[in-house]
Order: structure tokens, then C-alpha cells, then sequence
């Protein structure tokens, strides 16, 4: 859900760990393989799940910040 519930911790919405995906995809050029990805994240990370990585990258992807290029993850702003 885009909208963050009142008592809900803001480090928990999926609007701040697309942020957190998009840095790390800064960081590679603006593009990485989706597992890897993944891993990165999930290992600089570690309070996240697998589930709330792909929630996130659902929103990027619907709000055209990235794309899909067979298995690799690119940012559309680079």
C-alpha cells in the first residue's frame, strides 16, 4: 500500500526501500541481474524481506523509474 498507516515505522514502506533499491542500482551503472540485486539488498539490509524487495520494485517499475531487460533491472534515469 502506497499510503503509510499512522503507526506504521517509515523505514518499513515500500516508497523508502525503493530508495534503497535505486541506490544500489546507482551504484552499478544503473543496471544489475534481479538476483543479484536482490542480494545486495537483502544483505546491506538485513530487517527486509524478499517480499518487501519485490513490492518495491513492483512500484518502480509501475511508476517508470525502471525496466525489465531479460533478468537484469534497468534505471531509467541514467
Amino acid at each position: 500500500m502506497i499510503n503509510a498507516h499512522i503507526e506504521m515505522n517509515l523505514n518499513d514502506h515500500m516508497v523508502v526501500i525503493a530508495t534503497y533499491i535505486l541506490e544500489i542500482l546507482k551504484s552499478k551503472q544503473g543496471e544489475s541481474v534481479t538476483e543479484t540485486l536482490m542480494r545486495e539488498f537483502l544483505s546491506k539490509n538485513d530487517s527486509y524481506t524478499p517480499d518487501q524487495f519485490f513490492d518495491s520494485l513492483t512500484l518502480l517499475y509501475s511508476l517508470g523509474f525502471i525496466d525489465m531487460q531479460e533478468y537484469k533491472v534497468v534505471a531509467n534515469y541514467v
